[in-house]
């Protein structure tokens, strides 16, 4: 049963969907930490794996030219993609039931093995808005004390509902709010 959860989660990697378009951003993996970054910090979140479950943190920085977003999951657990969305809240790409299409986010990547830590780099300027939806989406995998992967799952970035079809979660974070201001967290529910 574990090997066809595993498959499943990494077997539409390949299928064709229309993605919005992101202007410029790095993807970056680790499985240590990176350090020497001088930044401000603008928000920190949980990310919530299947539902219920603390899988890690996701922290949003900036260096006064890039907004830098950075998923990272404990040690028991690997981000297999992550999916990210920030603009306008009514442009959010969704299924006809009115879920988020998270393969059609402009910020996406598929990562290498027992990969525990992803950062986005996205330039300032290329974000349109001064206040924006961000959604976080992120397939992980729980890993057994042994190093055996248990299961596979959906998580998000801890947030305001999306929506009633589903448990998808949503943020406001403003620019002008984290560059601005040196009294930490700028995330709010809208």
């Amino acid at each position: 049963a574990t090997m066809l959860v595993l498959a499943s989660c990494t077997d539409d990697q390949n299928d064709e969907y229309e993605a919005l378009t992101a202007k410029n951003f790095q993807v970056e993996e680790t499985y240590e930490a990176i350090s020497g970054k001088s930044v401000q910090t603008c928000a920190t979140s949980k990310i919530i794996a299947n539902e219920t479950i603390n899988a890690g943190k996701i922290i949003v920085e900036t260096d006064g030219t890039n907004l830098i977003v950075t998923y990272k999951v404990d040690i028991e657990w690997q981000l297999d993609n992550t999916n990210l969305y920030l603009g306008d809240i009514d442009d959010v790409p969704t299924h006809s039931n009115g879920t988020p299409r998270t393969r059609s986010f402009p910020y996406r990547a598929w990562h290498s093995s027992r990969t525990n830590k992803v950062v986005y780099t996205i330039p300032l300027d290329d974000i349109d808005l001064d206040c924006f939806a961000i959604l976080g989406h992120a397939i992980v995998t729980k890993y057994d004390k042994r190093g055996n992967a248990i299961y596979c799952t959906n998580s998000w970035v801890k947030g305001k509902k999306f929506s009633s079809n589903s448990w998808a979660m949503r943020s406001t974070l403003c620019k002008s709010g984290c560059t601005s201001t040196t009294d930490g967290p700028v995330i709010q529910s809208r």
